[in-house]
């Protein structure tokens, strides 16, 4: 019989049992691994790579002398199967709206794919194709034309322009990055800056948090790190927390900030109007109660206004009106109210219709809001989910 390169490894593997008696077989347990996969592989008709088939036949040749009936090289030059073409090319190109990555997976590769896990949330990947999808932005350029460039990548020449482009401005971000140098406002807009310096002020140690706590908003990347460091740490742990979040979502576990802790926290960083969502269910007065009682000496009740009422048919949701009307906090929505409740499960017509906007909004019950909730909110860069309940999706929600 001739044998094929394949058939020496499938009978070296122990996968399959030779049709004539080739003795016993002796092979090292750190080769054994390696074997098996190679046999496996063309078990499941599946050829060998070009690559794979030379490290058959040097695992043919390590054991040949256990082949003591046959002449093993018509074997180590003769295929069952045709070699399997492999695209091993290497490039970086871009479209519209994506980085797009093109390696084939080796050993080598796994630290490239680690740090393409880490660039962004929103990256794809064509499995079929090989290709890694990165959102198309200068910081993403930045990152991924520096991990590869001296990784043997074909790099589209516009992305390697734009790469040293963003190198020098971050050698030289005084110059050309939005920031806060030596507490003055440099490289924003000029409408940016009119807005900070309307909504904040100018900056100063003790409002330099909330430029840190509104830096995606206004396009800041650059903060002096010890001026940064001296605001912080005048503040409290929450609010430590809020500022350095990576999402809009956040979730605050209501056993281990009270409502007190994030009351001080909105007065630190000046989040103000607030959107209160109160749960549809029994426990909405007590929210409303525990809310009332940490903002009372920080926002008077006639800058208050609930626009989630209750029918009248049980006792607890008489009990929940009432509690709105003694304490006048029926009042009409205006631009300068501070507080706003509605239902987390709809937004009410006067929200839609006013230009009253939330800075933040606060869920009192974590929960998944439907799409005409979701949709408003989008227009909050600050959503906060307060609960004694565990957080139950991470991806949408980050935990602080």
């Amino acid at each position: 019989m001739n044998y094929t390169i394949e058939d020496y490894i499938e009978i070296l593997s122990g996968i399959v049992e030779p049709d004539d008696i080739f003795g016993s077989f002796n092979v090292d347990d750190s080769d054994k691994g390696l074997i098996f996969s190679l046999a496996r592989q063309t078990i499941k008709g599946i050829p060998y790579t070009d690559r794979q088939y030379e490290l058959a036949k040097s695992k043919v040749i390590y054991y040949k002398e256990q082949f003591i009936q046959y002449d093993i090289e018509l074997a180590l030059n003769t295929l069952r199967m045709p070699l399997r073409e492999i695209d091993r090319s290497k490039w970086i190109k871009a479209d519209d709206k994506y980085i797009c990555i093109r390696f084939p997976f080796t050993k080598k590769m796994i630290k490239y794919i680690d740090f393409l896990e880490t660039i962004s949330d929103r990256k794809k990947y064509d499995k079929q194709n090989k290709i890694h999808f990165v959102p198309f932005n200068e910081l993403n350029i930045y990152e991924v034309v520096g991990q590869f460039k001296d990784a043997n990548f074909n790099i589209d020449d516009t992305l390697t322009n734009i790469y040293e482009a963003v190198k020098i401005m971050k050698n030289k971000k005084e110059e050309y990055a939005p920031g806060i140098f030596s507490l003055k406002l440099k490289n924003l807009h000029n409408k940016a800056i009119d807005y900070a310096l309307s909504s904040i002020g100018e900056p100063n140690i003790e409002n330099l948090v909330r430029y840190k706590d509104k830096q995606d908003t206004l396009g800041i990347v650059h903060f002096d790190e010890d001026d940064l460091s001296n605001s912080v740490n005048a503040t409290q742990p929450l609010t430590r927390r809020i500022i350095y979040r990576t999402q809009r979502h956040v979730f605050i576990d209501a056993k281990e900030f009270t409502m007190d802790n994030l009351a001080e926290s909105m007065l630190e960083l000046y989040r103000f109007p607030i959107l209160f969502l109160l749960p549809e269910n029994e426990r909405s007065l007590d929210l409303m109660h525990k809310v009332q009682s940490s903002f009372k000496n920080i926002i008077p009740n006639e800058s208050v206004t609930n626009l989630y009422r209750k029918e009248n048919s049980t006792d607890g949701n008489k009990e929940y009106n009432n509690y709105i009307k003694e304490n006048n906090l029926n009042n009409s929505l205006a631009i300068d109210t501070k507080i706003v409740y509605t239902s987390n499960n709809k937004i009410p017509k006067p929200l839609l219709e006013t230009k009253w906007q939330p800075s933040v909004a606060i869920q009192l019950e974590s929960k998944r809001a439907n799409t005409q909730v979701d949709s408003y909110l989008n227009g909050v860069d600050l959503v906060i989910h307060y609960d004694d309940k565990a957080l139950l999706w991470k991806g949408y929600v980050e935990k602080i």
